[in-house]
């Protein structure tokens, strides 16, 4: 979407979608298996007009949907297992430059 100013707001919305799988076999589907991940995100992104500044807004797991992520065994063989778990929903702010952008252009005069 592009504003009067010159700014361009960019939006992203992004689904991931992982079936479950073995990481390891020993016979135990409870603690074998890494279950399936379905996740949505969402990004804005506003590029200021004539600046080389722009604003992130990225909401990971809009949803809030509790997933594993991996899981770990250890390496001594007693068995345990450990998971490794998608955080609730979180937003992640973040302010950017075009300093590479401008950087490249440079190398190539």
């Amino acid at each position: 979407m592009h504003f009067d100013d010159g700014g361009i707001l960019t939006t992203h919305l992004k689904f991931s979608i992982r079936d479950s799988y073995y990481f390891r076999v020993y016979d135990n589907p409870a603690t074998d298996v890494v279950p399936e991940l379905r996740q949505w995100d969402l990004d804005f992104k506003y590029q200021f007009g004539a600046q080389k500044v722009h604003v992130d807004f990225l909401i990971k797991n809009l949803t809030n949907t509790a997933s594993v992520l991996s899981r770990y065994t250890d390496n001594f063989g007693v068995g345990a297992v450990s998971n490794f778990l998608r955080a609730a929903a979180t937003v992640h702010p973040a302010v950017g430059s075009g300093f590479l952008t401008w950087f490249r252009g440079r190398l190539r005069e």
